[in-house]
């Protein structure tokens, strides 16, 4: 495996407001010490999500001091890659391991080319599924999952009827 650069490319937030507007390309974001319940991920693909735009337009009403150039928000919150490094703590995950991921909301940044996220947050990607497919699938399945099962309270052997299951 390539040795991991000292810095990345990354979409991030130095202030809040338009998404279009203010999001901006960081060629040189630094690379984060991997804690020790971490791994840090080799970015494959990445999902936009509602709430990675919304952040953006109604965070500076709220958070404004969330995002500035010395301390910017990274932008994305689904992934899917590589594990390129392991914290000393980890034994469910190896270097090389294909995987998915949801960053906690305080740790987001998924549209750069490395990520550290949280080994509760990580799942090994189904052989069966494309990268793509993967990184679409944390987000949207874990708002799925709490509306059919924690507030439906879908049985086995339930049916469900998806209305509109083509978009995002």
């Amino acid at each position: 495996m390539a040795a991991i650069p000292a810095t990345f490319k990354a979409y991030e937030y130095q202030h809040f407001g338009d998404f279009l507007e203010e999001i901006k390309f960081n060629q040189a974001a630094e690379q984060k010490l991997v804690q020790p319940n971490e791994v840090k991920i080799k970015v494959f693909s990445a999902s936009l999500n509602p709430i990675d735009y919304k952040i953006g337009l109604y965070a500076s009403m709220i958070l404004s001091t969330m995002a500035s150039p010395e301390h910017p928000y990274r932008v994305g919150h689904d992934l899917s890659g590589k594990v390129v490094e392991v914290g000393s703590d980890v034994k469910e995950y190896q270097v090389g391991d294909e995987v998915f991921a949801m960053p906690w909301f305080d740790a987001t940044g998924t549209f750069a080319e490395y990520i550290n996220v949280d080994t509760k947050r990580v799942a090994h990607k189904p052989s069966n599924m494309t990268f793509n497919e993967a990184a679409g699938v944390p987000l949207a399945g874990q708002t799925s999952w709490q509306a059919l099962v924690t507030y439906g309270k879908l049985q086995k052997g339930q049916r469900v009827l998806i209305l509109g299951g083509s978009s995002g």
